[in-house]
C-alpha cells in the first residue's frame, strides 16, 4: 500500500491554530486590563463580557483546528499499521486537500471515505442513532457526546468527495468512481453493538479484511488518475 500525506496543508492548519489562540489571548488580557483598570464602569462591564464570548470563540476554533490536525490526534499512523499488507493498488491519502475528508483509501474499489474514532468502551450504532455505554446523559449534555455521529460526517465526506470528482474530472469519469465510507474505531479496547447502521462499522484490526472483501470495478488506469488528483504536489512523483 501506498501512502500520501499533505504535511504542508497541516503545517499551515497548525500555524492558524497558533494565531487563533494567540488572538483569543490578547482578547482575554485586553478585557481583563479594562476590567481592572475601570472596575466601577457600566461599559467596561460590557467590553469584558464581549471580550470574553470573542475570546473564548477564538479559543474554541484554535481547539477545533488542534483537534483535527494535531499529531497527537491523528490517526493515519493507526490505519496505516491497520491496512499494512494491502498491495500497491492501494493508496491511503492522509489530509488531501482542506475541502476533502482527512482520510481516504483509493483502491479498485474507488474511492472510501475513513470517518475515524478513537473512543474506547462499548459503543453502539442503532439505526444510526450513535451512543457511548456507560456514560450518564447528564455526563453527556455537559461534556459532550465522544462519539458524535460517525453517519452525519460520512455522508458529508461522501458529498464533499463526489463534488471533487466532478470539479476535477469529466462528469463520466467523475461518476464512474464509486464512492463510500466505512466508520473505523482504532481503540484495541472498543466493543461495538452495531445495527442497521448505513454503513460498515469496524474495529481497526478487522479494517483490512473489510477492504479486501470488496474487489471494485476500476482499473490500474483508473486507481492511478485518482491517486494523481490526490497527491500534493511537493509529494507527487
Amino acid at each position: 500500500m501506498l501512502t500520501v500525506t499533505n504535511e504542508a496543508l497541516v503545517r499551515r492548519q497548525l500555524r492558524k491554530s497558533g494565531l487563533f489562540l494567540g488572538a483569543a489571548m490578547a482578547v482575554f488580557g485586553v478585557g481583563f486590563a479594562v476590567a481592572w483598570l475601570r472596575p466601577e464602569d457600566a461599559l467596561t462591564s460590557t467590553i469584558s463580557l464581549v471580550a470574553l464570548g470573542l475570546g473564548i470563540l477564538l479559543w474554541q476554533v484554535s481547539q477545533y483546528l488542534v483537534r483535527r490536525w494535531g499529531p497527537r490526534f491523528r490517526q493515519d499512523g493507526a490505519l496505516t499499521r491497520a491496512l499494512k499488507g494491502l498491495d500497491n493498488r492501494y493508496t491511503l491519502a492522509t489530509f488531501a486537500d482542506s475541502r476533502l475528508p482527512d482520510y481516504l483509501l483509493v483502491g479498485p474499489h474507488g474511492i472510501r471515505v475513513l470517518v475515524t474514532r478513537a473512543t474506547g468502551g462499548t459503543v453502539r450504532c442503532h439505526r444510526d442513532q450513535w451512543s457511548r455505554a456507560g456514560r450518564s446523559p447528564l455526563l453527556t449534555l455537559f461534556l459532550g457526546n465522544s462519539v458524535r455521529n460517525p453517519t452525519v460526517e460520512a455522508v458529508q465526506g461522501i458529498s464533499h468527495v463526489q463534488q471533487f470528482l466532478q470539479r476535477e474530472l469529466e462528469p463520466e469519469d467523475a461518476d464512474a468512481v464509486p464512492v463510500n465510507a466505512i466508520v473505523v474505531f482504532t481503540d484495541a479496547q472498543v466493543h461495538l453493538e452495531v445495527e442497521a447502521c448505513r454503513f460498515p462499522v469496524t474495529r481497526a484490526r478487522d479494517l483490512r479484511a473489510q477492504i479486501t472483501r470488496d474487489k471494485g470495478p476500476l482499473g490500474p488506469p483508473q486507481i492511478a488518475r485518482l491517486r494523481r488528483l490526490l497527491t500534493p504536489p511537493a509529494a507527487a512523483p
